[in-house]
């Protein structure tokens, strides 16, 4: 499983990653107005540089809990379907040539999924109101305890 990107990695100490920056008050409460919520008591967001991947560069939000990274996600947006089909396409076969084949793949979707004993990625294609995106979330299992928690308690 891919578990690094650049100079982020999961389970690096948070003062050990270079060039974050946490989420403003004003970008939390826009970030739960979406729908998301944090869902760990100490849980904070951070952007990260612009990092490459695969030839392209991604936009780069961290998930930190315990002082240590437990996400990485990786966006790209563009107007051009072409070049995020392009993309796509690319960064597919990268994941597949890295990791082996997907786990998971709902059948006519552009998602799939990758489970491993350090966590899971799930890579997606979206296209709404003439924007095209491509979001890769590389999850630790460091959280295990966490979700179970929980999960307990709700």
């Amino acid at each position: 499983m891919i578990t690094k990107i650049e100079n982020y990695y999961l389970n690096q100490a948070i003062e050990e990653a270079p060039d974050l920056k946490e989420y403003t008050e004003e970008e939390y409460l826009m970030f739960a107005s979406a729908g998301y919520k944090r869902m760990w008591e100490d849980e904070k967001i951070y952007h990260g540089k612009e990092t490459n991947l695969n030839g392209s560069l991604w936009y780069t939000i961290i998930g930190a809990t315990n002082g240590k990274i437990y996400k990485i996600s990786l966006q790209i947006i563009d107007v051009n379907r072409k070049h995020i089909e392009y993309i796509f396409k690319s960064t597919l076969n990268y994941m597949i040539k890295e990791m082996g084949k997907y786990n998971e793949h709902p059948f006519l979707s552009k998602k799939y999924y990758w489970d491993a004993p350090e966590g899971n990625i799930i890579f997606v294609q979206l296209s709404k109101f003439g924007q095209h995106c491509i979001n890769i979330l590389i999850t630790s299992n460091s959280i295990r305890e966490q979700v179970k928690n929980y999960i307990s308690k709700h």
